[in-house]
């Protein structure tokens, strides 16, 4: 599997790649909510989701990306302190990178929250880390055979957010600006991304990720605590 870098490199020539990101990312699993057969619309796509279906019980996997409904209540809406006032908005349809699962709870960073650039950075840091792991990646996939990154779920276990830390560090970003809880109970449509529709997350608009906030408003916040 190439990098992230190399993919959105030639994915940035196609004129209507913002379009495509939200007819995969966000019409396909969302608002169709199509699934296993029914989801293969290119000679690429995979269904690795319906293996992983039999093993999460209806739980998330650690280092995989998921989309949802969510639907918090008022004393779960997310707060940001912009200057002296605080900005309230609530993730709507969060596109989760899954850190930990404890209980009734699962956490991550919800790469909507980040800005384009930096979710490039984000997966990039994720790929240059486990290459063994995306080395066969796409092998595995291809082949309907389960590929889970266990040596980050070995790390997250122990302690994911020291990882976070590192890879924020290393960008020079605040990837923790985006981490959140998330009960499961309040999940509706839980569906896990397809490995190789992880390249289009950068071109992702996720416009309807957010309510009484602009994403774009949420964006220019993440600026400003850099």
């Amino acid at each position: 599997m190439e990098s992230p870098t190399e993919i959105y490199k030639y994915l940035s020539s196609i004129t209507n790649i913002n379009k495509i990101a939200n007819d995969v990312l966000f019409e396909k699993y969302i608002i169709q909510n199509k699934t296993g057969y029914n989801k293969i619309q290119n000679i690429e796509d995979t269904d690795q989701e319906s293996i992983l279906a039999t093993l999460n019980g209806g739980y998330p996997i650690i280092g995989l990306i998921y989309t949802f409904v969510y639907k918090p209540t008022i004393e779960e809406i997310n707060v940001i302190m912009s200057g002296k006032k605080p900005e309230k908005y609530m993730d709507h349809v969060p596109l989760v990178f899954c850190t930990s699962v404890k209980g009734k709870m699962f956490s991550g960073i919800n790469l909507n929250v980040l800005p384009p650039i930096e979710r490039l950075k984000f997966l990039q840091l994720y790929y240059d880390t486990f290459k063994d792991f995306f080395k066969d990646l796409e092998l595995k996939t291809q082949n309907n055979i389960l590929a889970i990154n266990k040596k980050f779920l070995t790390l997250s276990l122990n302690n994911s957010s020291d990882l976070i830390k590192i890879w924020s560090n290393r960008a020079n970003s605040t990837f923790s600006f985006g981490y959140r809880n998330y009960y499961i109970e309040k999940v509706d449509r839980l569906r896990s991304i397809e490995y190789v529709e992880w390249s289009y997350i950068p071109f992702f608009k996720s416009e309807n990720a957010t309510k009484m906030m602009n994403i774009n408003k949420v964006h220019n916040l993440y600026w400003k605590n850099q």
